[in-house]
């Protein structure tokens, strides 16, 4: 009999110590994607070239497009962000016997989608503003004289790889006829595929 009770008294310490040991639970998933934080602020600096010159260079031609500038960005959502900005605008013309430079500062505002991701992340963007001219440009017989003003605008695709933004699309700008025997005002759109890059220094 008191063999029966000291086995059944071992047999219950057993049980109560191993009740006693910490339940370990399984880990939860590690979610590899993450998401900007509502109110990071950046400040963009870079520029763009022509989406064809890069290979224009290696036949030491000018470039058809540049320009140089920064940008203020603040993310108002997990996916979205809002940016103001400005830049040194350059756009190349032609006619039949020279070109030149068709210089202005737009001022703009962005608007940016991004996918969630740890370092590496995918974007869309667009820009509207204004430009106003840095310089006018005679040109042609009666001499008209042209500069790049008023409206513009722009968007394209993008990879943002640990604050390097690097992206291709397209800008549109409008070239304005100062004085002409006709009727001053816009002559046409000019469109620029572009080549952008930046690097965004955190602010916060």
């Amino acid at each position: 009999m008191k063999k029966i009770i000291l086995s059944f008294c071992l047999l219950l310490a057993v049980v109560l110590s191993a009740g006693a040991q910490p339940h370990h639970r399984p880990r939860p998933h590690q979610d590899y994607y993450t998401y900007s934080n509502i109110g990071e602020a950046r400040l963009h600096i870079g520029g763009e070239l022509g989406i064809a010159d890069p290979v224009a260079f290696f036949w030491h031609r000018a470039p058809r497009h540049y320009s140089i500038g920064a940008m203020g960005e603040i993310q108002v959502g997990r996916r979205l962000s809002l940016g103001l900005g400005a830049e040194f605008y350059g756009t190349r013309i032609s006619d039949q016997t020279y070109y030149a430079y068709y210089n202005s500062v737009p001022v703009y505002g962005n608007i940016r989608l991004s996918s969630p991701g740890y370092g590496t992340k995918v974007f869309v963007e667009a820009r509207v503003g204004y430009a106003i001219p840095v310089n006018t440009v005679s040109m042609g017989y009666p001499t008209s004289y042209y500069e790049t003003r008023g409206l513009f605008t722009g968007g394209g695709v993008g990879l943002n790889c640990y604050g390097n933004n690097i992206s291709i699309g397209i800008n549109a700008i409008d070239l304005m006829n100062r004085y002409d025997y006709g009727t001053p005002g816009r002559s046409r759109v000019i469109t620029n595929f572009y080549l952008r890059y930046s690097y965004a220094i955190p602010l916060n």
